[in-house]
């Protein structure tokens, strides 16, 4: 029985003893029933104390009781708003969980990315992975083959013979004849030798003007001593495409000729100058070539004057490139290019500038598939880039096997394969929605769907590369002399730089002898400003 109920079944008893109490003081009874009424009276009143003392004990309990409710009823309250605190910071705990997980991944993303999966250079990757050779091993000894064609060493037409008498023993010995046969061995080694050329004039006075005359120098013959367009070439080359140093082309010189020509620091550094007026005719001519160019492939870089960003953009054809230095990329650095005016097709890295010029435009694949690569990494619980992946490579691995000549059914195969792929992403995505450290795989497949046209142009035109790699390959060439350099002193610097890069490359993609033509250019007759 509960407290409750035993203090109301007490309550019940004393109303009915009270009740039967005030009915005997009310009645008329005799001698014998009054004692024995006032005796039952007794009794009534002493149940009536006893059950007042119960009642006042279940009082003071009841108090009590209720005091010890109101302090649980406090308790329960600051209990409930721990508890509350409590589910907050569980909250905020989780949210900050998460967010430093995702900034792990992010993180961790961002470390293991490298030329594999983005745009950054296979030199900035301190540690490279062990390249494994998948050839099967053979039994064959390490040389030639047969029914290899042998590739020999170069010969040498003879400048001097020397020949080698046989032994006495041999030459005096009846027991042996010649056969007719000989043995021929060469030696080829450089000469390094110093030509000073002097050029004389007389002097002549008139004797009423009293003026001076002399026959006139031939063209750069200006300074006491001068050097020859051989000799500028070696130093120009030296610095520019072999990227040696100043200090280091003017010390090799001098070594290399036994210390007779020591030139100065100064006049190592303004042959690009030189150079680039010199070249001015040259670089109009392959300008034009580019302009017209059907096929124009483009990239740009980073270049810096006193540690300020510039922009350095590159435009080629197999056989002709041009460097320029800009002060930005987009619309401003186009101005002035060829892809200004090209109408021919566009190939590049995704520079949506670059959709705004030419006739039409090929994406590099190559990059693709390294955004396609860091994808498959970072969002595992996806298919949809690995298998785009693997169709774009079988799409450019089929092109080269056919020779550019891909069959209708098998361009209308890929370009299905295509469209399906990216309806699985768009459905993938639905299920399993980005994370907020990493939408490039989103954006990838967003950009894919819209440049399906761009992407897959060259299935169609045997004529374009699939990737950009032509113009990667000589930005690179910039590249290695601003890491030798670090930075340029000035805009003209910089620019003049370009200018003698892309004779130079175009000359090495011609299959030209750089060194003569770099004679060539410094014995052209410019007035340097």
């Amino acid at each position: 029985m509960t407290l409750e109920q035993a203090y109301k079944k007490l309550k019940e008893e004393y109303r009915i003893a009270t009740r039967d109490l005030n009915r005997l003081k009310a009645g008329t009874y005799t001698d014998e029933e009054k004692a024995a009424q006032e005796k039952k009276i007794r009794e009534l009143n002493s149940q009536i104390e006893k059950l007042n003392k119960q009642f006042k004990a279940y009082q003071i309990k009841i108090q009590r009781l209720s005091g010890e409710i109101d302090n649980l009823v406090i308790m329960i309250g600051n209990l409930e708003e721990e508890k509350k605190n409590l589910e907050y910071d569980l909250q905020a705990t989780k949210e900050e969980n998460n967010n430093l997980k995702n900034e792990v991944s992010k993180l961790r993303a961002q470390i293991n990315r490298d030329f594999e999966t983005s745009s950054k250079p296979s030199s900035d990757k301190p540690v490279h992975k062990i390249i494994t050779n998948n050839r099967e091993k053979t039994n064959n000894k390490p040389g030639a083959q047969v029914g290899h064609k042998g590739h020999k060493r170069k010969n040498f037409e003879t400048d001097n013979i020397i020949f080698i008498e046989a032994p006495d023993d041999i030459k005096n010995n009846t027991d042996f004849y010649r056969t007719g046969k000989q043995y021929i061995r060469k030696m080829v080694d450089i000469e390094i030798s110093v030509k000073t050329t002097s050029y004389v004039a007389d002097e002549y006075r008139s004797k009423t003007t009293r003026k001076r005359y002399h026959a006139p120098f031939p063209t750069g013959i200006k300074n006491e001593v001068n050097y020859g367009a051989n000799t500028k070439s070696v130093a120009f080359v030296l610095n520019n495409y072999c990227n040696v140093s100043i200090d280091k082309v003017k010390d090799f010189i001098s070594e290399l000729t036994q210390g007779q020509i020591t030139m100065s620091k100064g006049f190592i550094s303004q042959l690009t100058k030189e150079f680039s007026a010199k070249s001015e005719e040259e670089r109009n001519k392959i300008f034009s070539k580019l302009e017209k160019a059907p096929v124009l492939y483009t990239d740009a870089t980073v270049g810096r004057v006193n540690g300020i960003g510039k922009a350095v953009i590159v435009c080629a054809t197999p056989e002709e490139t041009l460097y320029f230095f800009k002060d930005h990329k987009g619309h401003e650095g186009i101005k002035d290019t060829p892809v200004k005016n090209s109408l021919g097709t566009l190939v590049h890295d995704h520079d949506k500038t670059f959709y705004s010029y030419g006739g039409s435009h090929q994406e590099c694949l190559a990059h693709i598939l390294r955004y396609l690569k860091d994808a498959v990494v970072n969002e595992p619980e996806l298919t949809w880039h690995n298998k785009m992946h693997a169709l774009l490579q079988e799409i450019i691995h089929t092109f080269k096997e056919c020779g550019g000549n891909l069959p209708d059914d098998k361009k209308e195969d890929f370009s299905q394969r295509y469209s399906q792929i990216l309806y699985l992403a768009r459905k993938e995505y639905d299920e399993h929605p980005h994370a907020k450290w990493y939408p490039n795989g989103y954006n990838l497949q967003k950009r894919l769907y819209e440049y399906k046209d761009a992407t897959l142009y060259f299935i169609n035109h045997p004529e374009v590369e699939s990737t950009n790699n032509r113009c990667e390959r000589l930005c690179r060439a910039y590249k290695r002399k601003k890491m030798q350099m670090v930075t340029h002193r000035s805009q003209k610097c910089a620019e003049a730089l370009c200018n003698c890069l892309g004779i130079l490359m175009t000359n090495r993609l011609q299959g030209n002898n750089m060194l003569l033509a770099s004679q060539n250019i410094f014995m052209n007759d410019v007035t340097l400003t």
